[in-house]
């Protein structure tokens, strides 16, 4: 079958209020309104790069849920397999900057939410089997009992079809299986080929010992599944063991940071990006970790992600 997409992702588009001022949102008067959720703003960031993108998702029969399908649409992402919930509300989280520590906190209300009601019936084999590969996140998969099955039956058909497989467990609180994320989560990573997540979220699936170094904890991760690992480290840049066992670090991109929310799904992105052009790990892990820095210099999740050619521009500079 002929490829339609480069990458085809389950998750929940959500609308973003960012306050015009730090501090506590009582004080905030005005907000600024973006469109948010982990998935999307990974399919954001590969269109932007030219890369062809579709969600799989639900959104509410509400403004927020026209809001955030008019901007994926105009970003060329494809659409048409987000369902539009007649009786549920579309997601929405909060930003809040705290003076102490200068960056973004969110405030999620997403329980109920649209896409919390995701079933595998939502799940379109052929549309996944048009993909080179299937991005899903602990997310979506812990949002609810059905979206659990949902992520799994999905991964099963990409699986199935030899569609490349990318997983990042981006752990959150207060989700419906957010107590329960190494029981439910692991078991997905045999369907896994590449695992895209935090080095503190790997650490928490594997129940890890604090003294396991970077490199055992991706050779670690390797053995439950994945084909290749690699891990995103924040301040320490980022590591990756690939599918021959070759280990690899990339030190992290020095910016201004101003919220650092999405800088993982950018990275996410921007490696899978690289990867598909046919660049080897080094520089794909070079060009996640650009990516991730370029949305951590905005306040959005992923509005200052980086188009083609300023991506080179950046790539040249390091190079030099």
């Amino acid at each position: 079958m002929t490829t339609k997409f480069d990458l085809v992702a389950i998750g929940e588009p959500l609308v973003v209020m960012i306050p015009d001022r730090p501090g506590p949102l009582r004080f905030a008067p005005r907000f600024e309104r973006a469109m948010a959720g982990a998935e999307c703003n990974a399919l954001l960031g590969l269109a932007r790069l030219g890369g062809r993108a579709g969600l799989i998702s639900r959104v509410g029969h509400d403004e927020f849920g026209a809001f955030v399908l008019e901007t994926l649409r105009g970003a060329s992402v494809d659409t048409s397999r987000v369902v539009v919930d007649p009786t549920r509300r579309t997601g929405i989280y909060f930003k809040e900057e705290l003076a102490l520590d200068g960056q973004a906190h969110p405030t999620y209300y997403r329980e109920g939410s649209a896409t919390s009601a995701l079933v595998a019936d939502d799940i379109d084999a052929g549309y996944i089997a048009q993909s080179r590969a299937l991005l899903v996140t602990g997310i979506s998969a812990l949002l609810s009992d059905n979206a659990y099955g949902a992520v799994t039956h999905a991964l099963q058909i990409a699986r199935s079809a030899g569609v490349m497989t990318l997983f990042d467990p981006n752990l959150r609180s207060g989700l419906w299986g957010s107590e329960r994320a190494r029981e439910l989560l692991c078991p997905l990573l045999e369907y896994v080929d590449i695992f895209l997540g935090g080095e503190r979220e790997a650490r928490v699936l594997l129940d890890g010992d604090a003294s396991w170094s970077t490199r055992e904890l991706v050779e670690k991760l390797a053995a439950a599944g994945p084909v290749e690992v690699v891990l995103k480290r924040g301040a320490e840049g980022a590591a990756m063991l690939d599918a021959t066992g070759a280990f690899f670090e990339q030190p992290v991109f020095r910016t201004t940071v101003k919220s650092a929310v999405g800088a993982g799904d950018a990275f996410n992105a921007g490696f899978l990006h690289a990867r598909q052009r046919g660049d080897d790990p080094q520089v794909a892990l070079r060009v996640g970790a650009i990516c991730g820095a370029a949305v951590c210099a905005g306040t959005g999740d992923f509005e200052t992600f980086p188009r083609e050619s300023d991506l080179a521009a950046y790539l040249e500079s390091t190079e030099r």
